[in-house]
This record gives C-alpha cells, sequence and structure tokens, in this order.
C-alpha cells in the first residue's frame, strides 16, 4: 500500500478524532462565539444584580451582547419584539427582569448574592435607549432565562449532528469512492509489468528453443 492509499485509509478517523478534540476542548465553542454567550448568560444568571446582570452594547461588553443579542433576536418568539426588530430597531443592553428569589435556611454570614437565585422562569429582557451611566429608555422580555439556556444548549446539540455526524460522514463517503476509484489505477502499472515480465520470459523460451532446434541434425544427416 503506497502513501497515497494510506492517506485515504487514515484521513476519515483522524477528522474524527479531530472533531472530538476540538469539541471537548472548547475551541469550537469559541469559533462559534458560543462561550461569549455562555458567558453572558452566567452573568444573567447573578443575582449580584446591577451591574453584573446588566450587559450593554458599548466596547465593554460588545462580544458578551453580540453573542447574545444575536441568538436571542433569531430565537425569540414574542411577536411585538420580532416585530421591532424587523424594523430596524436594536436593544443597547440584555438584563434580567424582576428580583432574585431569596433562599431561606442558609447561614446569615454568607454574602446576599448567594442566598438569592433567579429561577428559568425570569424573564430576559432588551432595554432600548440606555446606557451604561443613565436609564432613558423602557424595555421588552424577550425570553425567559430557561428558554435561553435551552436555545444555547441546542446549539450545540445540532452544531453536533450536521459537523460529527452529517460532514464526517459525507466526508468518510468521498475517501472511500476516492480509494475505489485509486486503487485499480494505482494498481495498473504492477498489472502492466507483470505482464511485460511474462512477455519477455515466453520470448527467451522460444529463442533458446529455437537455438536447439538449429543445433538438432536434420533426417537427412541421420541417414547418411
Amino acid at each position: 500500500m503506497n502513501y497515497y492509499l494510506l492517506a485515504l485509509f487514515l484521513a476519515p478517523p483522524f477528522l474524527t478524532v479531530l472533531y472530538a478534540y476540538l469539541e471537548h476542548s472548547g475551541k469550537l465553542d469559541r469559533w462559534f462565539v458560543r462561550n461569549a454567550a455562555m458567558e453572558g448568560l452566567d452573568r444573567l444568571k447573578s443575582a449580584s444584580g446591577f451591574p453584573e446582570s446588566w450587559i450593554y452594547n458599548d466596547d465593554k461588553d460588545l462580544v458578551l451582547f453580540a453573542a447574545l443579542e444575536k441568538r436571542i433576536s433569531r430565537k425569540t418568539r414574542v411577536e411585538k419584539m420580532r416585530k421591532v426588530l424587523t424594523e430596524g430597531h436594536r436593544p443597547s443592553c440584555i438584563t434580567v427582569g424582576g428580583e432574585p428569589i431569596p433562599i431561606s435556611g442558609l447561614p446569615p454570614e454568607w454574602e446576599s448574592a448567594q442566598k438569592r437565585a433567579y429561577t428559568p422562569a425570569h424573564s430576559v429582557m432588551y432595554l432600548f435607549n440606555v446606557t451604561r451611566y443613565g436609564y432613558q429608555g423602557k424595555g421588552e422580555r424577550v425570553c425567559t432565562q430557561g428558554e435561553l439556556e435551552k436555545w444555547l444548549a441546542d446549539e450545540k446539540d445540532v452544531r453536533k449532528y450536521y459537523l460529527g455526524a452529517v460532514v464526517l460522514g459525507f466526508i468518510a463517503i468521498i475517501f472511500i469512492a476516492l480509494h475505489c476509484i485509486a486503487l485499480p489505477c494505482l494498481a495498473l502499472p504492477c498489472v502492466s509489468l507483470q505482464q511485460a515480465n511474462n512477455h519477455m520470459h515466453s520470448d527467451r523460451r522460444k529463442r533458446r528453443s529455437s537455438f536447439l532446434v538449429a543445433l538438432l541434425p536434420s533426417a537427412g544427416d541421420v541417414r547418411r
């Protein structure tokens, strides 16, 4: 087996291992900016309140804001907000509506943020015309924390399906097809060489037979 056939044979399992490494190492999440959206979700879950759970469309929070806003605007089921976004309006801040729920039975010396929590039913809000230094606009609900968390989990599952199953499976089929096409082509030189060797040996046998026949006396010479 030459190097070309070896490469075709090893390419599909190598790509599968490479994909698994990129997925589990988190590199794909970074390439698709899903890690920024997850970090933004963690901030929205923070019971510390302002300013931790307020993500602004400015230089400081731009990466987190853009990652969240892109996914929420595409997935939101609130018709009013879908219409507003279709008209070209964009929020300037993403936050959580309502107060976190106190958790009873915890030691009193714990920090306030550790004794409260947001639930999946808490609303995620878009705020318009709001800056980090002042509140002059209005807010609208776009989804719940539970919905946002599910969207991010589904995004990874869909990516695993298409990259891990469909794309890699299609690539494997292509490499198998190339392997089947290349194998006969690469075997042709070997077959031709074998035929040439057989022909050469046949010619040698014929020449040897002719030489022996020439050396033998003819029938008339034997009678004399």
